[in-house]
């Protein structure tokens, strides 16, 4: 009988060695660390350079999946680590490798894994003796599927393995400014940001103020961390995606993955840096611990954004982060206190960070003074971008559709104005309607309602066309959902993909975080007004949603969901839904979002015509 614990002692051995004649002459220093609550042995390997590599020895029965690897990942970062490696003796599923591959393109934290076959390799390369019982169950399962070379392995045919677990987009110390910055606004907005800065990027709606972001974002060496504001009703969600962002992640589901242990795991080394419990009590919370509850309190926001604007440091002069935020001023007030403050404090530590804002110009739009909320930081600028010339907003629709006569684009300018954005959305609308470039009598007739630079114009001409184009119940939908629709509910109930992308390439319907959301605020008025969530043919689309719903029900938000069951009536249902949750925020403390489901609630409760109960919550939250 193999002793399986003797088996795991040997594994962590053997990994040592291999490590050891990776990193020979290279006068890195390598330390083994006491053993993990996970049974594996920490390897760290430290560079001349200072940069750190995390070994983490996964002996297993089966291949590595995802739940083995996760909370290692995210242990690396926060030490502060450049690299995460993981030895396993067979090799590791396609759901890690999807999940870990998608990691990487995000963030300085490479990852790399050895696998069995790896090993075996190396055992030959480097001379290494190992029992016949280990070899064994050194080797790919009879499951294991040939597939093509991952960017989680290593090139072992190479002389320099060691530098293989540096990520390629480690940058050094110094960020030179690119070549193609020399002039201009983006120079300007390079030179805030590599001071530190804090730069509030303004102007009227479609001057391309997110375009302009993007580019000075795409120039600057490091990982842009985009927050829109708006689309989160409590703190614990906008964190848990701010977290997710700086370590590289692009989903929440890797959470569901953890089990209490996981969590204990991470919780365990975080306290290593962490010494206050109160923060590690928010960030239990945040991983998906329920056994912890009532976190948020007067504290909460200085300690998690103490925690952020730290981890954020760690790995600034390696891989600088910046913190691009929007629609600020549309978040409810928890979440603004919460933002704001991890403004004043990353701005504090010379993190960059990027405020977007809209000039109020329509009543469906709303801004901040932010030179009075963040006037006193000694690195906040304002700059202010302007719609085209005449003359540039001409050349901009030539240059782009060539074969255009001049006499037309000047007729469109005149009538369509001169923002980006709205130039844009007309070409689109009459390429829609197959309406040549150069046919002049039907391009005018097009232009015939429009005025200069209004937007709800020429966003209700080209809604209008869509809602013709079947696109009503879809928007219908999102209108309900509070202005957006996750791409994989998307994909559970068959909204045609091409036609997704049509109205993203539109510019009425933008993709974040897994989610296509209305574009702007003047969309959502719009969509406001002519909507009838009560039409027969979105009920039938959010029936197909409940009963996904009662397969995933994690795939909407109890409030989304108790808006569903209204859509169809079905209020009794809608309010046992909302109760729980309401709860939940309660004992969480999440003002804001109690307060919407509140909402939701009492006005379930009118159209029960139950007017005790109804009186009652009124009473209760009044």
């Amino acid at each position: 009988m193999v002793d399986k614990k003797e088996l795991y002692s040997s594994f962590e051995d053997l990994s040592e060695q291999i490590v050891k004649h990776i990193f020979k002459g290279t006068g890195s220093y390598i330390e083994k660390t006491r053993a993990n609550k996970d049974g594996g042995y920490d390897i760290i390997v430290e560079y001349s350079t200072g940069h750190k590599v995390y070994f983490e020895c996964k002996y297993r029965s089966k291949n590595m999946n995802l739940r083995d690897i996760a909370a290692n990942v995210i242990i690396a970062h926060n030490k502060g680590a450049v690299a995460m490696v993981a030895f396993t003796n067979h090799d590791f599923t396609l759901q890690a490798d999807e999940h870990l591959s998608r990691f990487i393109e995000k963030t300085v934290l490479n990852i790399k894994i050895i696998v069995g076959e790896d090993i075996n390799h190396l055992l030959k390369k480097y001379d290494i003796n190992v029992s016949d019982t280990l070899s064994k169950l050194i080797k790919p399962l009879r499951t294991y599927k040939k597939r093509s070379i991952s960017v989680l392995q290593i090139d072992f045919t190479k002389n320099n393995i060691h530098e293989q677990f540096i990520h390629p987009l480690l940058i050094g110390d110094n960020i030179d400014k690119p070549q193609d910055l020399t002039c201009g606004k983006q120079a300007y907005a390079f030179t805030i940001l590599q001071d530190g800065g804090a730069l509030l990027v303004s102007g009227f709606a479609g001057v391309g103020k997110r375009e302009f972001v993007s580019s000075v974002s795409d120039t600057y060496n490091g990982k842009p961390i985009w927050i829109d504001a708006s689309l989160y009703l409590t703190k614990e969600q906008i964190l848990v995606d701010v977290l997710l962002s700086i370590w590289g992640i692009s989903t929440t589901k890797i959470f569901e993955e953890f089990t209490n242990a996981h969590i204990d795991l991470l919780i365990e080394n975080l306290s290593e840096r962490i010494s206050n419990p109160k923060t590690l009590e928010i960030l239990r919370r945040l991983f998906g611990d329920n056994r912890i509850s009532g976190v948020n309190d007067e504290d909460y926001n200085l300690l998690i954004c103490n925690y952020i604007s730290e981890l954020l440091e760690m790995h600034q002069k390696s891989f600088p982060y910046l913190l691009i935020l929007e629609n600020l001023a549309y978040a409810n007030d928890e979440i603004y206190t919460l933002v704001s403050y991890l403004i004043k404090r990353v701005s504090n530590k010379k993190i960059p960070c990027i405020i977007i804002q809209d000039k109020e110009e329509y009543e469906a739009q709303r801004s901040i003074d932010f030179q009075a909320v963040f006037g006193s930081l000694p690195s906040f600028t304002q700059m202010t971008l302007e719609a085209f010339t005449k003359n540039d907003a001409i050349n901009y629709i030539r240059n782009n559709y060539h074969s255009i006569p001049e006499i037309i684009a000047n007729e469109i300018v005149n009538h369509v104005g001169t923002r980006k954005a709205n130039l844009l959305l007309f070409m689109k609308f009459i390429s829609n309607l197959e309406i040549s470039t150069s046919d002049y009598k039907r391009i005018s007739i097009e232009l015939q309602t429009l005025q200069p630079n209004s937007i709800p114009t020429i966003m209700s001409k080209v809604l209008n066309y869509y809602k013709q184009q079947d696109a009503s119940e879809l928007l219908n939908l999102m209108h309900l959902l509070n202005g957006k629709i996750s791409e994989q509910l998307c994909r559970k109930i068959t909204v045609d993909h091409d036609f997704l992308e049509n109205l993203f390439s539109a510019g009425i319907l933008l993709y974040y975080r897994g989610y296509y959301i209305f574009a702007n605020r003047i969309i959502s008025a719009v969509i406001n007004e002519w909507s009838n969530v009560n039409s027969l043919r979105t009920q039938y689309l959010a029936t197909d949603i409940l009963k996904v719903i009662e397969a995933e029900s994690n795939i909407c938000t109890p409030d989304e969901h108790a808006r569903l069951l209204a859509c169809l009536r079905s209020y009794d249902q809608a309010i046992n839904v909302l109760l729980p949750y309401i709860a939940e925020l309660e004992n969480e403390y999440q003002l804001d979002a109690l307060i919407d489901a509140i909402d939701i609630l009492i006005e379930l409760y009118s159209k029960t015509n139950n007017y005790y109960l109804w009186s009652n919550i009124c009473c209760r939250y009044e």
